[in-house]
């Protein structure tokens, strides 16, 4: 996610480490250009018909995603990371990057699924990003930066 946010002439995070099982979360920490403590944590946005699908060993077909799938699913993985207790602070500001490898979600699908939506947040997380999956017209990982509100 930095590579690609810093591709783009926006870094995030340099100095970037993983932080060991046990002692998180965030999953990463890092430092913003101005210095500041940024606490990262990584989820997974995935089809939960894929999970039962792949447990069972039953042959699955990609997801289909609609507008209110999508916004449900990005607002739930949110939701679950918004109230982490984060680990090693103090942090200046909390990202969450929720990345997918749903083959139906490219970059044109999901700015189109999601035009102008925004999700809740209630508490802490600063910014979020969708991190989709490899491109290889473009080298590389394309995201979208989702659209916080507090309403």
């Amino acid at each position: 996610m930095c590579d690609a946010l810093s591709s783009a002439g926006q870094p995030l995070a340099h100095s970037v480490v993983s932080r060991d099982r046990g002692s998180d979360p965030p999953d990463c920490e890092g430092l913003s250009p101005d210095g500041k403590r940024i606490a990262i944590e990584v989820t997974e946005l995935v089809d939960p018909a894929a999970i039962v699908a792949t447990r069972s060993g039953t042959k699955y077909v990609w997801a289909q995603w609609d507008s209110a799938k999508l916004a449900a699913a990005l607002q739930e993985r949110l939701s679950s990371k918004d109230g982490c207790k984060l680990k090693g602070g103090p942090y200046d500001l909390y990202v969450v990057v929720i990345y997918t490898d749903e083959p139906e979600l490219s970059l044109n699908a999901v700015k189109t699924l999601l035009g102008d939506k925004s999700v809740r947040i209630t508490t802490r997380v600063d910014r979020a990003y969708l991190l989709l999956s490899y491109e290889s017209s473009s080298r590389s990982r394309p995201y979208v930066e989702l659209q916080i509100s507090d309403t």
